[in-house]
């Protein structure tokens, strides 16, 4: 007799998620039913399920700030490590992520889940144990580390978005991490699949990709490189001062909504989605997403976080 397939669907509540999915039927012989998850969806429906432990490098910056804040709102998270140059106080933390850190140097516990971890970025090593010993167990590795084009030469952008981002993504990889994401921009080129980028910004950001997408290219593994065009709704002081004051007012704010711009909590949701719980059916291998795919990950990750 020739097998036949049907699906149902079902919900299932685990913990703080809330998850749907179909299964399929599958008949090989008279009486006898064998139900399986959908390949499509089995990933989705493993990503959510587990609580989630993510590091996030530039964790005080106008987007990196909106990664640690999104994070430590989901009930999904269970651990958020920011990694920060100089130490940051109860106050300051308060200030940008909403919540006081756990103080590594004095061992001070709070009750938040949020962790600081001091880096010193020019003696960074990949092979640093006691590193990768605080990341322990971590899913992801999120950054908004960068430099201002404007402000910086190709070599320090190199250095910092390039090497920097590298190396502690390797620690975190070796941790446990098997996702990556980075804060990209419109106008970059993976320079040995997409070519030279005419500007400095889209060279440098490209060579980025490359060396991050490479770090978690290994079985089970991939990497969202967040490409957004110009970005609205910055906390924090405009990075482009009065011009960016400017478009963020009417009608020029009009232009977050189009593949022009988007506005800064999108570009944080969308990266935590892709990092921590979409499936392999949107992230798979070297995934790079421009503004409208970064906007559709916002709204799946509003999706799930509304259903708990």
């Amino acid at each position: 007799m020739e097998s036949s397939r049907t699906s149902r669907s079902f919900g299932v509540r685990f913990e703080h998620a809330i998850v749907s999915f179909s299964l399929c039927q599958v008949e090989p012989a008279p009486l006898e039913r064998i139900f399986v998850p959908c390949p499509v969806v089995v990933d989705t429906i493993i990503m959510v399920l587990d609580k989630k432990k993510v590091v996030i490098a530039g964790a005080t910056g106008s987007v990196g700030r909106l990664l640690v804040q999104t994070c430590l709102k989901d009930p999904r998270v269970d651990s958020v490590t920011a990694v920060v140059r100089n130490a940051i106080s109860n106050d300051q933390a308060e200030q940008l992520w909403g919540i006081a850190a756990t103080d590594t140097a004095s061992q001070k516990k709070t009750p938040s889940k949020l962790t600081q971890v001091l880096v010193d970025f020019p003696s960074l090593d990949p092979e640093d144990a006691k590193l990768k010993e605080r990341f322990q167990g971590a899913d992801a590795f999120l950054s908004g580390l960068g430099l201002y084009s404007g402000k910086s030469t190709e070599t320090e952008m190199d250095l910092v978005e390039g090497q920097y981002n590298r190396k502690l993504a390797t620690i975190v990889k070796e941790a446990g991490a098997t996702r990556g994401a980075y804060l990209s921009g419109q106008g970059v080129k993976q320079p040995s699949t997409e070519g030279r980028a005419m500007a400095m910004f889209g060279r440098v950001k490209g060579r980025a990709e490359e060396g991050l997408a490479a770090v978690f290219s290994g079985e089970n593994q991939a990497h969202v490189s967040a490409r957004p065009g110009a970005i609205f709704d910055r906390p924090g002081e405009p990075v482009y001062g009065r011009l960016e004051t400017m478009l963020g007012n009417w009608p020029f704010s009009k232009l977050k909504e189009t593949r022009f711009g988007i506005s800064a909590p999108d570009i944080a949701k969308g990266m935590v989605q892709g990092a921590l719980f979409d499936g392999q059916s949107h992230v798979k291998g070297n995934t790079i997403w421009d503004n409208e795919d970064i906007r559709q990950a916002a709204r799946r990750y509003e999706q799930q976080f509304e259903d708990d």
